[in-house]
């Protein structure tokens, strides 16, 4: 009977010690979240949970409005970092925060680790000839079941 008690004991011990260490691994991804939402950095994108480490960031822009923003036909440049991406992609929807696709465009980026692509021209196509887009650039691998898997993205507005 004092074997079974036993054994019950340090079940109880073990289950608590798994349950605790569970709680303090949720607690570290809240506050990491957290200081990502504060940030405005996504989780994906340049953190501790990020694949690799990636990130990808604009880094040039030809920026033709006088306010900053992007514009339609804009040429953008993407920096990046990542011991996996094979490429980028850009993705523009319509309306603004919107889900229709209306551009897309990808290159391969050199497989040095880091670098900035070449320019994108943010339209035209046949599906937008001009007005305000939601656009994302996605850095990533082609997977070998074939799917695209996105290590770190970047996502802007672009003014009509």
């Amino acid at each position: 009977m004092r074997a079974l008690s036993t054994a019950a004991t340090g079940a109880r011990r073990t289950f608590g010690a798994a349950f605790e260490a569970t709680l303090i691994l949720l607690v570290i991804m809240a506050l990491a979240l957290a200081v990502a939402m504060v940030t405005g950095r996504g989780p994906a994108a340049g953190s501790a949970f990020a694949r690799g480490g990636s990130d990808i960031w604009i880094a040039q822009s030809s920026l033709r409005a006088a306010d900053g923003s992007l514009q339609f036909k804009d040429e953008v440049a993407f920096g990046y970092r990542s011991d996996q991406a094979q490429s980028v992609q850009l993705q523009c929807y319509q309306p603004v925060g919107g889900s229709t696709l209306v551009f897309s465009d990808s290159q391969m980026v050199d497989g040095s680790g880091s670098g900035v692509s070449n320019p994108f021209t943010l339209g035209p196509s046949l599906a937008w000839d001009g007005g305000a887009a939601s656009c994302k650039a996605l850095l990533g691998y082609r997977a070998n079941s074939g799917k695209y898997m996105v290590v770190a993205k970047v996502a802007f507005d672009v003014a009509p």
